[in-house]
């Protein structure tokens, strides 16, 4: 199991749009953790979205993948797959608002 995280922070920042992601025993395996860190770059929609949506997309590519590809490829599309989700989200400006 996961026994330690540790996070560091280096600098100085007005928004602090970065989110976490930290799934122990993902799909069930003891040994396998899913982590990641998804920054917006000034807002904190996107890396929300990211966070919410890529897991299951992950899951789905995982069980999908063939004997000859790399987890890399999963990974890929499952990336690929939750930007083609995001971009069909409405669009939200800096005070919430969606316009």
């Amino acid at each position: 199991s996961l026994r330690m995280a540790v996070g560091e922070f280096c600098g100085r920042r007005v928004i602090f749009d970065q989110v976490d992601l930290v799934i122990p025993n993902y799909l069930d395996h003891e040994n396998d953790h899913l982590l990641g860190l998804f920054d917006g770059c000034g807002d904190e929609f996107v890396p929300i979205f990211v966070r919410e949506r890529l897991p299951a997309h992950l899951r789905e590519e995982l069980s999908r993948l063939q004997p000859d590809e790399s987890y890399g490829e999963a990974i890929r599309r499952a990336f690929l797959q939750t930007g083609h989700e995001l971009s069909e989200q409405p669009i939200q400006g800096d005070n919430g608002a969606v316009g």
